[in-house]
């Protein structure tokens, strides 16, 4: 039953009621983020779903990502690292405050990328992080990938 819980878990947390009894049967670990929803100022139940409008209007502006900021391209254009660049991925980056997301081309090596893959699939069969269907993401796969940790470290 768990694994199963587990493996849909993507699936019920869209779903209010299941996921208010999901978050229940998790109590003791959800236990830990009272501190934070009171550093946050959120005023909720640990057990109810969180989402942006949750949090007060007093949250301080550095805690956005600079990226957000209205004058980030401004900002970007001048960083000294952003000059370091090769040109073929600056506009890519200045594209990434307009929409979201960033494609760099060849940008990692295809060995380090294999490599990566193979620590994926290694993860999933082996159940280290269990895969939950309708949530493709791999959450914390650097605790248990040597590649992705040095990917993101470097």
């Amino acid at each position: 039953m768990k694994q199963l819980l587990e493996k849909y878990r993507g699936l019920w947390r869209r779903m209010r009621l299941v996921h208010f009894v999901f978050n229940l049967l998790n109590y003791k670990k959800l236990a830990k983020n009272r501190k934070l929803y009171q550093q946050a100022k959120v005023s909720k139940s640990i057990l109810k779903s969180i989402r942006n409008e949750d949090f007060t209007a007093t949250t301080n502006k550095q805690a956005s990502p600079w990226l957000d900021a209205s004058d980030a391209k401004e900002k970007l254009i001048h960083a000294t690292y952003f000059n370091q660049l090769p040109e073929e991925y600056k506009q890519h980056i200045i594209n990434w405050i307009d929409q979201g997301y960033i494609q760099l081309n060849n940008y990692f090596e295809e060995t380090l990328i294999d490599t990566i893959n193979g620590d994926i699939e290694t993860i999933i069969n082996e159940k280290k992080l269990p895969f939950q269907y309708g949530n493709p993401r791999i959450m914390n796969g650097f605790k248990h990938s040597k590649a992705i940790s040095h990917l993101i470290t470097d």
